[in-house]
């Protein structure tokens, strides 16, 4: 959508974006837009990208979403297009400012929308992930942290000859266009 004009002292088209991830730059932008001017500042970190836009589809009294995800290092016209329904996730969790999510991916099939499994950033396949808003780890590495060293240590040590580790990668997020910050997408523990 063509909402504005961007401006930058930076020619866009010698942006050396892994340079810039490197080195933790900031990029100045002015936004020119209805008579209007903002400015704000681009920063490259090099997460994946999980964008939610709500849609006038309803699963009970659930939003459906449609949910694009952008990988690093894939053009920007490579990415997934998928549904998505969400809920808020935790009890305790609920009272905090920014909220965890749990996402049911789906696909509508003959006007009714179903359960559709999906790969998610090199993860396993499965309907059912949970976005981690890391609110109460302020560091935002402890979650990441524990669920890595159990996956190493414990995951395989157990008299089933299962793994009962699972896998989480940081993401960016955003939610009808408004930066929503980093999440740990987590593929929920099987019961």
């Amino acid at each position: 959508k063509n909402n504005g004009k961007l401006y930058s002292r930076e020619n866009p088209d010698k942006w050396q974006i892994k340079q810039f991830m490197e080195d933790n730059t900031t990029i100045p932008l002015l936004i020119q837009k209805d008579n209007q001017w903002y400015q704000a500042n681009l920063c490259f970190t090099g997460l994946s990208i999980l964008s939610f836009d709500a849609t006038q589809d309803f699963i009970g009294d659930s939003n459906v979403f449609d949910l694009a995800v952008y990988e690093p290092g894939k053009a920007a016209l490579e990415y997934k297009q998928l549904k998505t329904m969400s809920r808020v996730r935790g009890n305790t969790s609920k009272s905090y400012e920014k909220l965890s999510l749990r996402l049911n991916l789906v696909q509508k099939k003959d006007n009714e929308y179903q359960k559709h499994q999906q790969t998610l950033l090199g993860m396993r396949s499965d309907d059912d992930w949970i976005l981690n808003a890391l609110y109460a780890d302020r560091s935002r590495i402890r979650d990441k942290l524990s669920i890595d060293l159990w996956n190493v240590v414990a995951a395989k040590q157990n008299p089933y000859h299962t793994e009962f580790g699972f896998e989480a990668d940081y993401v960016e997020v955003f939610i009808n266009h408004a930066y929503q910050g980093i999440y740990l997408l987590m593929s929920p523990v099987d019961a």
